[in-house]
């Protein structure tokens, strides 16, 4: 059982005071078989069976005069002292299907079909009507097709993962924002996303270690539309999924040298790239767009005996980035919220 505390709205005595109880029971069963045909194959497979019970009792002392209401109300939009109350209840089969094939003793290759969800429930933030509580959205299912191969060098200082993956949802949960009534979770017919993973670990000399993961991601709406609050259907399918960088890139060097007796001086730098991405699905001004940014990080230190002193630094470059570009949750003023500019500092440890 838990509940949210209360949220003040602006002004002198005014606010909002929405108030949550929930109780979230869930009951899981699982099971899981490996087959082994020969040294170079196997196959595994697994079925899950879920199911929950999220039981809610939610009030609100509202302004509304600003579009939010005392819930809960009678048919006559009356408050009531009483509590809504309210239940859902969730059930899902998740299967496992995994094919594994070696193809040498470098190369290993495996293909995996998995299904899996994401519980439904209630939107309980700020609300302007009793039906945006009392409807519970549904969980979203997704079904996942993934192969790749594993390839790692004979003396082991080389080591690549690559992987192709195509994730087909359904009844995708999506945050939409509505003014005067905030954030909203609603599900989307459907929606895809495709896409490629690389990761290396590269060994060069004992002292040397790189890393680098490369990753592109695709993702669309196939099947959505939604009515906005002036009674509009507005037609998503083709859009862009929200929060999904297209490209990511990231690069690692970690270097150690032994500098005297008992003394090791170390360095470790990073890269982390990302491509424009939004937060909002249903906005389409260019505001809402994240920016590409790149982010550096670098760690320069010394281990003496048991003791360990490290100048650390982080967004090297200072680079100027947001991390989320959003609205104001009952106004609904644009908001952007910045990544932290560069930052250093010194860390001093002792291992005993």
């Amino acid at each position: 059982n838990y509940g949210f505390p209360p949220e003040h709205f602006s002004g002198n005595n005014a606010h909002i005071s929405p108030h949550t109880d929930i109780t979230d029971q869930s009951f899981g069963l699982f099971a899981s078989s490996e087959y082994v045909f020969s040294e170079q194959s196997k196959i595994t497979t697994g079925i899950r069976f879920s199911h929950e019970y999220k039981d809610l009792e939610f009030s609100q002392v509202g302004i509304p005069e600003i579009f939010y209401p005392n819930i809960p109300y009678d048919e006559f939009g009356y408050p009531i002292d009483s509590v809504l109350k309210k239940d859902y209840n969730g059930t899902a089969i998740s299967p496992l299907f995994s094919y594994q094939y070696k193809i040498d003793d470098r190369i290993n290759s495996y293909y995996t079909l998995s299904r899996g969800f994401k519980s439904g429930g209630f939107n309980t933030d700020f609300v302007a009507t009793q039906d945006a509580v009392a409807l519970p959205f549904d969980p979203e299912f997704v079904t996942n097709y993934e192969v790749g191969l594993k390839i790692e060098d004979p003396q082991n200082s080389l080591r690549m993962n690559l992987s192709s993956f195509y994730m087909d949802y359904r009844d995708m949960q999506v945050s939409v924002y509505r003014l005067n009534a905030g954030f909203r979770i609603m599900n989307a017919a459907s929606a895809s996303i495709r896409g490629f993973e690389m990761e290396l670990n590269w060994n060069p000399a004992h002292d040397l270690m790189i890393a680098a993961n490369f990753g592109y991601a695709s993702g669309h709406f196939d099947d959505y539309s939604y009515v906005n609050q002036e009674g509009t259907r507005i037609d998503l399918s083709g859009e862009k999924i929200s929060s999904t960088p297209e490209n990511t890139f990231g690069l690692f060097f970690d270097y150690s040298h032994d500098l005297a007796e008992n003394i090791t001086g170390y360095m470790n730098m990073e890269f982390d790239y990302r491509t424009s991405y939004k937060n909002l699905v249903t906005e389409t001004s260019p505001f809402y767009k994240n920016e590409a940014r790149t982010l550096i990080n670098l760690d320069l230190g010394f281990d003496y005996n048991a003791f360990r002193v490290v100048l650390w630094t982080k967004n090297l470059l200072d680079a100027d980035y947001t991390t989320a570009k959003t609205r104001d949750l009952t106004l609904g003023l644009k908001r952007e919220i910045h990544g932290a500019p560069r930052t250093m500092g010194i860390r001093l440890s002792y291992n005993y």
